[in-house]
């Protein structure tokens, strides 16, 4: 049983999500740039790191102005 499609996006082909949109991004600037395999891992680890909280943000700040800040 299917409930539910996350990022169902039906923009053009082989676009994707925003997520995969700015890891194929980073993917070209990284070829660019000649990065090595750690340099790769680290770069791509902050800017996920930076989307997570980029899209955690909105929630915790909705909430706080719904039920006050709790402390």
């Amino acid at each position: 049983m299917l409930i539910g499609i996350d990022w169902g996006y039906d923009g053009a082909a082989e676009l994707g999500t925003p997520p995969r949109l700015y890891n194929q991004i980073i993917q070209i600037i990284a070829i660019a740039r000649n990065n090595s395999t750690d340099q790769n891992v680290r770069l791509f680890a902050l800017i996920n790191a930076t989307m997570g909280d980029a899209g955690i943000m909105p929630g915790i700040r909705n909430t706080f102005m719904i039920y006050g800040d709790p402390f």
